[in-house]
C-alpha cells in the first residue's frame, strides 16, 4: 500500500477508499513511541463485520479452495486530524483471469516514523494464495527463518519499504504456511517487528 506523501491526497481502489495526509512537518504527528507503547498494550481484536465476511464468501463461490478470512480484527480508534476513525473495509484481489486474496484495511499509512501505523489508526492486511506473484517476497526482503504461528510452520520475511522495492508489501511482515492442502500468505503492514508479529499470531489463531 502506499504510504502518504506531500500533501492531503485521496486514493479509490474498487470498494475501498483511503484518504489521508501526511503529517510528518506540517501537521502534528501523533503521539510519540511511549504512547504508542501504551496504545500497543490496549489493542483489542473485534468480530468482524458482517459486510467484511461477505466479501470473504463471495470470493469463497468463486474459487475451488479455502479461502481463509478473519474471524476478529483490530479497529481504528484514532482518525487524523479533524477526521474520524476509519472504518474496517475488505475486497477481493483478483483480475480478470485470477483469484490472489481478500484484503483488509483502513486508514493509510506514514512514510515515516513506523510506529505511528499502528493499528489503531491504520491496518493493511491481505492473505493471498502462495504461488501467485502477489504472494512473493519483493526483493530486499529480510528473510526471518522459519516459525509457529497459531500451530502453523512456515516462513516469515519482511519486506522493504514502498519506496525502497517493497511496493504492495511495503514494510509488511509476510508469512506463508500450508493448510487443508493449499499454500497461503498473510501479509500484514509493521510498526514494531514484535508488536505487528504478536498481532500477526492473533489473526492466523482466528483464520
Amino acid at each position: 500500500m502506499e504510504p502518504l506523501t506531500g500533501k492531503p491526497r485521496c486514493q479509490a481502489q474498487r470498494r475501498i477508499v483511503l484518504c489521508g495526509v501526511i503529517l510528518t512537518l506540517v501537521l502534528p504527528g501523533g503521539p510519540g513511541p511511549a504512547a504508542a507503547d501504551d496504545a500497543a498494550r490496549r489493542l483489542r481484536l473485534f468480530p468482524v463485520p458482517a459486510e467484511v465476511l461477505r466479501v470473504c464468501h463471495r470470493a469463497q463461490r468463486d474459487t475451488s479452495f479455502r479461502v481463509l478470512c478473519p474471524t476478529r480484527l483490530p479497529r481504528a480508534s484514532v482518525g487524523y486530524p479533524g477526521q474520524p476513525p476509519n472504518p474496517l473495509t475488505a475486497r477481493v484481489i483478483d483480475d480478470k483471469r485470477r483469484f490472489y486474496g481478500v484484503e483488509f484495511a483502513y486508514g493509510a499509512p506514514y512514510e515515516t516514523g513506523q510506529w505511528r501505523n499502528h493499528p489503531r489508526r491504520f491496518l493493511h492486511l491481505a492473505i493471498i494464495r502462495a504461488g501467485t506473484s502477489l504472494a512473493a517476497p519483493p526483493a530486499g526482503s529480510t528473510a526471518l527463518g522459519d516459525k509457529r504461528l497459531a500451530g502453523r510452520n512456515g516462513r516469515l520475511v519482511h519486506a522493504p519499504p514502498y519506496f525502497e522495492g517493497g511496493g504492495y508489501h511495503g514494510n509488511h511482515l509476510m508469512f506463508t504456511w500450508r493448510q487443508d492442502k493449499a499454500a497461503y500468505t498473510i501479509s500484514l503492514h509493521s510498526w514494531r517487528r514484535l508488536e505487528a508479529l504478536q498481532l500477526l499470531e492473533q489473526v492466523i489463531a482466528g483464520l
